[in-house]
Parts: structure tokens; sequence; C-alpha cells
């Protein structure tokens, strides 16, 4: 899927910094639409063979650019027994996965410079704070 990305944005790069005459545009936006299809037959089969293989009865997934809600992709039921389709509104049960969510992106903050875990919390937080407390903990 990366890779369609990929191919996707070098073509748009490509189209976008070169002169083309009326009838040339309107063949590269034909070829994009086709390439927006193909990547969305793409995650279509993909996503209901996981589905499918795993024995999940639905999926949302929303696609995010610009750090604003893009598009959102809806599959399946929302249970195995129900007729009910998974809709934009459907609520999921995440689990303890927004933990692990949490670490990846704290990490990642912290692998690019913008976090610094030696640093008093309260310095990042805008809205709250946490108390004074005598647990710090400092892993070297």
């Amino acid at each position: 899927m990366s890779n369609c990305i990929i191919i996707l944005s070098l073509f748009l790069i490509n189209m976008t910094s070169c002169k083309f005459q009326k009838n040339e545009v309107q063949s590269t936006l034909v070829q994009k639409e086709h390439t927006t299809e193909i990547i969305k037959d793409s995650l279509d089969t993909l996503v209901q063979t996981l589905m499918k293989n795993h024995k999940i009865p639905g999926v949302s997934i929303a696609f995010i650019n610009d750090r604003k809600l893009s598009k959102i992709r809806n599959y399946g039921k929302t249970d195995e027994s129900s007729k009910s389709p998974i809709n934009s509104e459907t609520l999921f049960s995440v689990g303890s996965i927004s933990k692990v969510v949490n670490a990846i992106v704290t990490l990642k903050l912290v692998e690019s410079g913008d976090l610094n875990l030696d640093k008093n919390i309260n310095e990042y937080l805008k809205d709250w704070k946490v108390d004074k407390n005598q647990l710090t903990l400092k892993m070297r």
C-alpha cells in the first residue's frame, strides 16, 4: 500500500511540475482517477481478506491528511449475528490498545527530539498540571 502511495505521490509531483496541453491534462486526470480506484480496490480486497481470515465482523478505517480527517472507509457488520452495517457512528471497544499507541507516539516524539523524558511534564502541559509528588523515575 505504501508503495502505491509513493508512486501516486511521485506521479502527482511530476504532473504538477510539467506543462501540459489541454488534452494531456484530461488524460492525466483520467490516469490519476484510475490509479486512485486501483488503490481503493486493493485496500478493499486486503481489508476484506484480513477480516475473513481473522474472523473480524467489522472494521472502520480513518484516513488522516494534514492532521485532518479526510476519509472514512467502513467494512462489515457490528457483530457476527447483526445485520447492522458499520458506519462512521459505530463505537468500537479498543481495549488496552490506547496504552500501546500512547507509548509509541511518546517514543517517536523522543526520537524526533520534540519530547525530553527528563524534563518536567508540566512544561509540556497546557490545560492541566500534574501535582508535585515524590515519585520520579529516571532510567539510565
